[in-house]
């Protein structure tokens, strides 16, 4: 009788260390850790590009990449396409999920 009260006291014991611990917080960052810049928390102007480059692959083949213009405008990435008479595409890319919002050509 006395083994069953020891045995019932033990698993009692660990229950409550268990359920003690699975209620514990995780530890949270230090103060002083560096902040991620803001542009790691949407697309990055390197992943703007690259996919402004794969659809211009995709849809307009005969165009002949000279020189490729990247700038961030509010909460868009703005990528210019230009070829070597100077024409191209203009992708307007959200910097949220990365997906084209425009695709304009220019001369």
């Amino acid at each position: 009788m006395k083994s069953n009260i020891g045995r019932v006291f033990v698993c009692c014991s660990f229950f409550a260390i268990a359920f003690a611990a699975a209620g514990c917080e995780p530890q949270k960052p230090a103060a002083s850790a560096v902040a991620k810049p803001r542009e790691s928390e949407g697309v990055t102007r390197q992943s703007a590009i690259l996919e402004a480059q794969r659809d211009a692959a995709f849809r307009h083949a005969e165009l002949q990449v000279a020189r490729v213009d990247a700038r961030r405008q509010g909460g868009f990435w703005v990528v210019e396409l230009t070829s070597h008479s100077g024409s191209g595409l203009r992708y307007t890319i959200s910097a949220q999920d990365g997906s084209i919002r425009e695709r304009n050509l220019f001369q």
